[in-house]
């Protein structure tokens, strides 16, 4: 029985295995892509439906990685990265966008997100998720302060 076929078994490396990652997108079939992809190599997703969801789960819970859609409606990322900064949470948080990279990097940077990624290219988002899982982490808003 070959290990590497059996669905079980995460593909990730130790590294990033076992980490949670808060993943926020208003489109079901993206966030169904993003999840899966990212959870078959051990990562701990939890979803969030926008910004102000993922607002919530942030009070909530602790994670050590957020990764944000920017259109969405209710709060789109931009509001949401700026709010979560403003609020002391430290994490790196990284933009996951259809949008034209070049165009938005700038803003991304200036709300506060720690990079930006185009959502349909999964290696160089899992490269990316492993680069900014490699960080040491707050806890929370709290210990942030």
């Amino acid at each position: 029985r070959d290990p590497a076929s059996d669905s079980t078994i995460p593909l990730g490396s130790p590294d990033i295995v076992g980490k949670s990652v808060l993943l926020v997108d208003d489109t079901p079939f993206f966030r169904e892509i993003v999840k899966r992809y990212l959870t078959s190599h051990g990562i701990l997703i939890t979803t969030a439906v926008d910004g102000r969801d993922a607002l919530d789960h942030l009070a909530r819970e602790s994670f050590d990685l957020v990764v944000s859609d920017i259109e969405m409606p209710v709060m789109d990322g931009w509001e949401f990265c700026k709010s979560a900064r403003d609020a002391g949470y430290t994490m790196p948080i990284l933009a996951l966008t259809s949008l034209n990279k070049r165009s938005h990097a700038n803003r991304a940077n200036e709300c506060g997100f720690d990079d930006f990624e185009e959502k349909l290219d999964h290696d160089r988002l899992l490269a990316k998720v492993k680069q900014l899982l490699a960080r040491p982490k707050i806890q929370s808003a709290e210990t942030a302060k």
